[in-house]
């Protein structure tokens, strides 16, 4: 069923309705601030926008990510029992210093990465297959290494966490993040090689 069927638009000119089926996903997003913004006038505020921009940023920074994997032809259901493992051993491995401890977790998530890859182009398993026994693997080593939640003590975690201005470290990190990934997609010959291996 169809965005333009949902909405009820069968009598709208082509045009309009060319529009909202070739951009469904801003136009419910639209209705969706819309409703939410009549029920509760505080939706609209810039404290809540900012906060929903902060907690929406992890996602939108995997979702880049798991873009460049939808468009090569496969996909990846591991991403966020990876993400945990990663964190739990950036947490466990805080008291060495937050430096290196990030990049020990950015290691393990490649190392998760490459398996899957492997897996996947040498042992020819199915993505969906490869990427779902990872999200056991994953979560196992993340509750052999720790079954409680860590709490780390560092004061650039605060500075992270902090929400003075509208847009927070996080979110700048994710906009960020989608301006590179936007160039390196429109303009370089190896996106254009990842389009081709998708097909």
């Amino acid at each position: 069923m169809s965005v333009s069927t949902v909405l009820g638009l069968r009598g709208v000119p082509a045009r309009l309705r060319d529009f909202v089926a070739g951009n469904d996903i801003f136009v419910i997003l639209l209705v969706i601030g819309t409703i939410a913004s009549l029920v509760s006038p505080a939706f609209l505020s810039a404290r809540n926008l900012s906060n929903l921009l902060t907690q929406s940023a992890l996602l939108g920074i995997l979702s880049v990510g798991q873009f460049l994997v939808v468009i090569s032809g496969g996909f990846d259901l591991s991403v966020a029992a990876v993400m945990a493992l990663s964190s739990v051993v950036l947490a466990s491995n805080a008291a060495i210093g937050l430096a290196p401890a990030a990049l020990l977790a950015v290691a393990v998530g490649v190392g998760c990465g490459v398996f899957n890859g492997i897996v996947v182009t040498i042992g020819r398993v199915v993505p969906l297959i490869a990427t779902l026994a990872m999200i056991g693997i994953a979560r196992g080593l993340a509750f052999s290494i720790s079954e409680r939640s860590i709490l780390v003590r560092d004061p650039l975690l605060n500075t992270l966490r902090s929400n003075d201005g509208f847009l927070s470290l996080p979110t700048m990190i994710w906009f960020a993040v989608v301006i590179v990934a936007v160039i390196w997609f429109r303009t370089t010959r190896q996106a254009l090689h990842v389009y081709a291996i998708g097909g």
